[in-house]
């Protein structure tokens, strides 16, 4: 009579046996861009749905842990703060480290030192004038502010999605310290000293186009759905710049460089 009872306990300690044991996951998270150590970032990781998420915390060295995971299944680790981007995802392993940037969801403009995101907006209209007796035409900011982003060895320019077109549009800004007229002989129009976008006048009529040239190597892009690019100081010469938007119509006005050598 024991046999049978001894067969019906073969079979569980047998599958018992094979059961993968449970893993452990850990690594870094730090900063994509600057390659420091994130502290206090939360983590969620995640596998099948037999498998409940696991949350953990990164510690004052951006370092993170997480036990029990069943081992039947693959686990996937990221951030869930949205603002912390992940252009893939990352299998979690032991000493599986994210390299993460910041860059949120919305798509639109921003300016980011450090860990600190600050969105922007536009800060002026353009508008357009005709080059007196001419057919050309030139654009200016309608308005200047009194303090304007600056972009610099610290501070970088973050644009999420595809609110500017496909490559961002820079112009600079080059002052005109005279009095210009604008228009026709029959309909002058006069503007007080200004600035305008990408042109230096040695006359009414006579001007000289001035190119904006992106430097490759102070722009970041970075890959997946959010289609981010990252713009340092070191893309452009130091000096006052317009960042066009898509349709021409307004701009953001940035500094570029240290104080002591912009505007």
């Amino acid at each position: 009579m024991a046999r049978p009872l001894e067969r019906d306990l073969i079979l569980p300690v047998a599958l018992l046996g094979c059961a993968p044991e449970p893993g452990t996951a850990s690594g870094r998270v730090l900063d994509a861009r600057s390659g420091a150590p994130l502290a206090g970032v939360e983590l969620q990781l995640t596998a099948s749905k037999t498998c409940p998420p696991i949350a953990t915390t990164t510690d004052a060295d951006g370092r993170y842990r997480a036990a029990a995971l069943c081992g039947q299944a693959t686990w996937t680790v990221a951030p869930t703060d949205p603002r912390w981007y992940l252009s893939e995802a990352v299998a979690a392993a032991p000493d599986a480290d994210l390299r993460v940037w910041r860059a949120p969801e919305t798509p639109g403009v921003y300016t980011v030192s450090g860990v600190d995101l600050t969105p922007l907006v536009t800060n002026t209209v353009l508008d357009v004038v005709r080059v007196f007796g001419t057919e050309q035409e030139v654009r200016f900011p309608v308005e200047i502010p009194g303090a304007l982003p600056r972009i610099d060895a610290d501070t970088a320019l973050v644009v999420v999605g595809d609110v500017l077109g496909e490559t961002p549009q820079f112009e600079s800004l080059v002052p005109s310290p005279e009095r210009r007229w604008f228009g026709t002989k029959e309909a002058p129009q006069p503007v007080d000293p200004w600035v305008f976008l990408g042109v230096r006048f040695r006359s009414d009529t006579e001007f000289e186009r001035v190119p904006t040239k992106l430097d490759p190597k102070g722009i970041e892009r970075v890959g997946g759905a959010r289609h981010v690019q990252y713009i340092g100081g070191a893309a452009l010469e130091p000096g006052r710049y317009a960042l066009v938007t898509a349709d021409g119509s307004r701009a953001f006005l940035l500094d570029f460089g240290p104080p002591d050598v912009t505007p």
